[in-house]
């Protein structure tokens, strides 16, 4: 009978959790993180105040929570375009798909930036916790096939592509757009740097 009766109240935990996610994730988009009061927070999931300690520990660790939720969710996405005939085709719309998918939660992301910058405790947490570029084996096996079928050099490593691409749409969203908004030559500059980056990788005619 124990068994039974705490089934309901884990799902009733999870169910509450995740209203306070997302309420707080809304909250901190429109106020910050400072402006982001537990009690706004508990209203608008239409939770108790008390259960954001009971469940998180407090508000910092909500806003931890809260974070390492988007970044999870910004992690690892499908790839909605079709397969691409060359590595610099496939990497050009790799790029785009994953600089607009980031640019979703602009408003977010730009105040968990300012975050990072002025809360030094907070930074130091997702340094050391939290990745949010790691695998994408979907991209690594377009790439793979592409080697296979002879499309392209075969002396590089998918992963290695991967993590040059990573890099540098980490530096995007950063520096070209969520500080500076973005700009009328940011796409041009991207498909510079991906056609001389892929350029290696094409296979000689």
């Amino acid at each position: 009978m124990a068994s039974k009766s705490t089934k309901p109240k884990n799902k009733d935990r999870l169910a509450t959790e995740e209203r306070l996610l997302s309420a707080a994730e809304q909250i901190i988009a429109k106020h910050g993180f400072k402006g982001a009061t537990t009690r706004i927070i508990a209203k608008k999931a239409d939770v108790n105040v008390a259960l954001i300690t009971r469940y998180f520990g407090g508000k910092y660790e909500l806003l931890v929570r809260m974070v390492e939720r988007k970044a999870t969710e910004k992690r690892y996405t499908h790839l909605a375009y079709p397969v691409q005939e060359s590595i610099t085709d496939e990497c050009l719309l790799f790029v785009r798909h994953r600089i607009n998918h980031f640019t979703e939660d602009l408003v977010i992301f730009r105040v968990i930036l300012l975050q990072f910058l002025t809360d030094s405790k907070f930074l130091k947490r997702f340094q050391e916790n939290l990745e949010i570029f790691e695998r994408h084996p979907e991209f690594e096996e377009r790439v793979l096939t592409l080697i296979n079928n002879k499309k392209m050099i075969n002396t590089i490593q998918p992963q290695q592509i991967l993590d040059t691409l990573e890099d540098y749409i980490f530096g995007v969203v950063v520096g070209r757009i969520l500080i500076h908004m973005g700009d009328d030559t940011m796409w041009e500059d991207i498909e510079h740097f991906v056609r001389s980056y892929c350029s290696s990788f094409e296979l000689k005619k």
